[in-house]
């Protein structure tokens, strides 16, 4: 399955799309939750945590290539099933940056807030082809932010 991945702050239905591959993931970033609270929180727990939602919607757009492709409309169903695969594969899904002062864990819980919601065939702005079908999921991405300090480096702090 080939796919590019496009990011984007516009909707994509009404931007102009310069796309190379006729199956595109285009993410939409939406708002962030509870990043600027800051003082909500007490106790010792979270000193050295954040956490925060971003909110994203995706969009499964797959090109019609001719009058006769009557493909594109399981292409995206096959995009929305990969993503969908991964997205519940192994939840949540855990990174780690150290450094010499702290190591950082990002914890990052993915849950969809919409159903699939399939708009039909389009016509978009775009170089490859103007007819697509598209679709479209919301979502929302807890990430929680824990940073330790490092053990042995003695920068642990005392309560």
């Amino acid at each position: 399955f080939d796919i590019q991945i496009i990011n984007t702050y516009n909707h994509p239905y009404i931007s102009k799309l310069t796309v190379e591959k006729c199956n595109i993931l285009v993410i939409k970033f939406d708002n962030v939750d509870d990043l600027f609270k800051h003082n909500m929180r007490t106790g010792a727990f979270y000193d050295n945590v954040n956490e925060l939602g971003v909110l994203f919607t995706l969009y499964f757009i797959c090109f019609i290539q001719s009058d006769t492709d009557k493909n594109a409309y399981t292409r995206v169903l096959g995009l929305y099933s990969l993503f969908s695969d991964f997205l519940y594969s192994a939840k949540p899904y855990e990174f780690s940056i150290k450094n010499d002062e702290y190591t950082t864990l990002l914890n990052i819980y993915i849950y969809s807030t919409s159903n699939l919601n399939q708009s039909g065939t389009l016509k978009l702005n775009s170089n490859h082809e103007s007819l697509a079908y598209c679709a479209s999921n919301s979502f929302k991405a807890n990430v929680q932010i824990i940073e330790t300090p490092t053990k042995d480096k003695g920068y642990l702090k005392e309560r």
